[in-house]
């Protein structure tokens, strides 16, 4: 896919007046060490970014590299090799890096081949970048099948950290999950097992989340009533685990036939759960030439939940108008953020992403990012309304840069979306009601983000790294002003 193609736009969501964007560039630089086996990136410091590549061994990563890199001026480069420390008679697996509020840590799966249990163990990376040798074991499994049998989560600010798993238990038996909550400190914040009032065969639990305080959301699917008669539609419930008064809870959730899914939870500035997520009317993978879609979309809802009474107090949807597609759907789209706008609006940003697979054998597989879908619903739905932002970018799928995809500056009155495309560089501005109006961007044709590797700083600044020549990178920082 030729890169000089790509280039860049901010469509912005405008409620009362359009704020300025003002960007900040650092200095330039060639052969940055960015194509390795993975590329992961979080906040060291207010001022600065690490990027770390893992380094991969013939039977598993060992080690990552950590090239760091100050904001002021952007022209310091340290970089080093990272060892995990090795733990005795037991066999190393899969790393991770995670940030807890801002805080480089190194989370491991280790096989204790002994007593065939899979342990969870997190590292901290100390001042001088060093790996501290102590560590914390999150958690551990018997009889386990892969490491995706620990959940691990992160709060939106990233000063909480979850690891959850489920535990053996037979079809016939009652659901337990197991909660490990730590927090900035690598401190236990809550350390639970939650048994649900549903046996394994019963439902399926997804849609898990932690919230900023330390409170855990997740969604039950019932697939069958209590006789074993198999639903014809699923059963929608919402459990809230408030940890400071060790409550487990449940709310039914009306989905009117409709099958839920990419669920988002938030809390309301009265303190009100907002569960907001997509839904469909049949949940199905179709094939069409090349493309298998799945994800298919008739509109977004959310519910408003009051925790202390435990009850829905506001049910809203907004079905999208009919579609060209299957049963006027629209296929393929990923909900990627819920915002609480001002005057009680909620907005959901989706993504159209599909693989298009190669028609001719040997030839690589196409990752599509495509179209913006916007939903507000408002209190009054007659001023509720959809748009779409049209798109077209495509790489093949594997190793390398991903220009692909956008990120999101917001406050209360708008949004601001900045992606590549491969026509014009525009400055889309979208009303609260809908309307777009068009203003140049860039006058630099060569200017693009890579939207991946970015620090959300706060919800109006974010530090993002770009490349502005076919073989040059900088880092940059775009911020709202009022």
């Amino acid at each position: 896919m030729r890169r000089n193609f790509v280039l860049l736009f901010i469509a912005v969501l405008s409620h009362i007046k359009a704020q300025k964007l003002q960007f900040e560039w650092g200095e330039s630089f060639e052969g940055v060490t960015i194509r390795g086996y993975s590329m992961l990136r979080l906040p060291c410091a207010t001022d600065s970014i690490c990027f770390f590549t893992q380094l991969k061994t013939i039977y598993a990563p060992s080690a990552f590299y950590m090239t760091k890199k100050t904001f002021g001026g952007l022209g310091s480069n340290n970089g080093r090799v990272i060892k995990m420390p090795e733990v005795k008679g037991q066999g190393t697996d899969l790393y991770y890096i995670k940030a807890i509020d801002n805080r480089p840590v190194l989370l491991s799966y280790r096989n204790d081949r002994k007593f065939h249990l899979l342990r969870s163990y997190l590292h901290v990376l100390k001042n001088d970048s060093t790996v501290d040798e102590n560590y914390r074991i999150l958690g551990e499994i018997r009889d386990f099948r892969h490491t995706d049998d620990f959940i691990h989560l992160s709060s939106p600010d990233t000063r909480k950290f979850m690891t959850a798993y489920f535990e053996k238990r037979k079809k016939d038996q009652k659901i337990r999950v197991k909660c490990h909550v730590i927090d900035k400190n690598i401190n236990v914040v809550w350390s639970e097992l939650l048994e649900l009032p549903y046996i394994g065969r019963q439902c399926k639990v997804s849609e898990m989340q932690i919230i900023n305080t330390g409170d855990f959301y997740f969604m039950v699917e019932l697939k069958f009533i209590e006789e074993g008669k198999k639903l014809k539609k699923p059963v929608y419930k919402l459990f809230f685990y408030k940890w400071k008064e060790k409550v487990l809870s449940e709310v039914s959730i009306n989905s009117e036939d409709n099958y839920l899914f990419d669920l988002r939870y938030e809390t309301d500035q009265d303190s009100n759960i907002v569960c907001g997520g997509l839904f469909c009317e049949k949940k199905q993978k179709i094939k069409t030439g090349t493309k298998r879609m799945e994800h298919w979309v008739k509109g977004a809802f959310y519910i408003k939940v009051d925790p202390k009474k435990k009850e829905v107090i506001e049910h809203n949807k907004y079905a999208l108008p009919e579609s060209p597609f299957l049963r006027g759907e629209y296929p393929a789209y990923y909900l990627d953020h819920m915002y609480l706008m001002d005057e009680g609006r909620v907005i959901f940003l989706s993504e159209r992403r599909f693989v298009d697979q190669a028609q001719t054998k040997g030839a690589p597989a196409i990752q599509m990012n495509e179209e913006i879908m916007i939903i507000n619903i408002a209190q009054n739905s007659a001023s509720s309304w959809s748009k779409f932002i049209p798109k077209h970018q495509a790489r093949i799928v594997g190793p390398g840069i991903d220009y692909s995809s956008y990120f999101v500056l917001s406050n209360k009155d708008e949004l601001n979306i900045l992606y590549n495309d491969t026509k014009h560089s525009l400055l889309k501005v979208v009303s609260a009601k809908g309307g777009i109006t068009d203003n140049p961007v860039f006058q630099n044709s060569e200017q693009y983000v890579i939207p991946k590797l970015r620090v959300q700083m706060s919800d109006n600044e974010v530090i993002f790294y770009s490349q502005h020549k076919p073989d040059t990178f900088r880092f940059g920082k775009v911020r709202l002003i009022n």
